[in-house]
């Protein structure tokens, strides 16, 4: 898990952007057999929030997130609602 090793929250969503970008290019072509699933940190709620309306945009219906949420917060501290309103908005799981 990469992800518990980066703090700099722009790092981190650089990372998730090229795994996304990774994952739809590997399933062109083939989405009607392979549903590609996005990856998003919660570090930067608001970068969370840009991804997964890019993600939606593609047909991603859902995306993952780290086992541990960062900043010592649970996932359901409000500090992540905007990202829980998108992804209730976009219907992504």
């Amino acid at each position: 898990m990469w992800e518990g090793l980066i703090e700099d929250p722009g790092l981190a969503a650089a990372h998730c952007r090229a795994y996304n970008r990774w994952a739809l290019e590997l399933t062109v072509g083939r989405r009607e057999r392979l549903c590609p699933l996005g990856h998003i940190s919660l570090r930067d709620p608001a970068a969370a929030v840009k991804e997964l309306e890019g993600l939606n945009a593609e047909g991603v219906r859902g995306v993952m997130v780290a086992a541990l949420p960062p900043g010592d917060r649970s996932l359901g501290h409000p500090y992540f609602d905007p990202v829980w309103e998108a992804a209730e908005k976009l219907q992504m799981a």
